[in-house]
């Protein structure tokens, strides 16, 4: 299974998502901002970032400038509260910035599941 970072700046929340990853077999690791998740990421290791968008010293979006401009691949999940509300310019600023999916918060386990497994996936190729 793959290795997850989890950031999130609510206590609950990366408990939660710790939890259902664990479960899905994933190695779960967590971070409580943008900040603790670059120096995770930099570390190496880290197969896909399960990110909130609004934390304190480095938010989402600064994370996913951050990781996609010193060329990480790593996949970026955006879970965040807001989808499909007002919310929608900021979420579209993560996809142009370089986030793989976006989930709804709060977010079913099987949601958060397949995403991670989606987007730890290889890329098929179109010619076999």
């Amino acid at each position: 299974m793959a290795r997850v970072l989890v950031v999130d700046d609510e206590e609950m929340e990366r408990a939660y998502l710790e939890t259902v990853l664990g479960a899905s077999g994933h190695d779960v690791r967590v971070a409580a901002d943008g900040k603790q998740a670059l120096r995770a990421v930099s570390e190496g290791g880290i197969d896909v970032v399960v990110t909130d968008l609004f934390m304190p010293n480095c938010d989402g979006l600064e994370l996913i400038r951050h990781l996609r401009g010193a060329d990480q691949k790593v996949p970026i999940i955006v879970v965040s509260a807001g989808i499909g509300d007002v919310i929608d310019p900021i979420l579209r600023a993560a996809l142009l910035l370089g986030a793989t999916a976006l989930l709804p918060k709060p977010a079913s386990p099987q949601e958060i599941a397949d995403t991670v497994a989606q987007a730890v996936q290889p890329a098929k190729t179109a010619c076999a």
